[in-house]
């Protein structure tokens, strides 16, 4: 499942698909954080992604980034300051975005 976020989504279908998987792996995370460290992070919403209200979606997305960078000690990046419509800034957001999901599962060993 982790691998599938790498992916840049490039229509309607692949979006769902990803923003799906994504939010997956956010209770994957969190759940994992609620066995290991009996800490129960709240649950942003984030799937499904309403194209419409992106910036409201950017930011549960940073948030909950925050929260498990916070609680897992893990520097995190700026993931709510982007323009997903510029090519060199979407692709930066998802490694950096990906990379964090990477560092969880490193941690938290799953």
């Amino acid at each position: 499942m982790l691998a599938s976020l790498i992916n840049i989504p490039t229509g309607p279908e692949e979006w769902q698909e990803w923003s799906f998987a994504h939010a997956n792996d956010h209770r994957i995370i969190r759940d994992a954080i609620q066995a290991s460290k009996s800490i129960n992070l709240q649950d942003w919403t984030l799937d499904p992604i309403n194209p419409d209200l992106f910036v409201g979606w950017l930011r549960n997305n940073q948030q909950s980034h925050t929260d498990v960078n916070s609680t897992l000690g893990i520097p995190g990046s700026d993931l709510e300051d982007v323009d997903i419509s510029d090519p060199g800034q979407r692709e930066s957001w998802w490694e950096s975005h990906y990379q964090e999901h990477f560092d969880w599962h490193a941690v938290l060993g799953i």
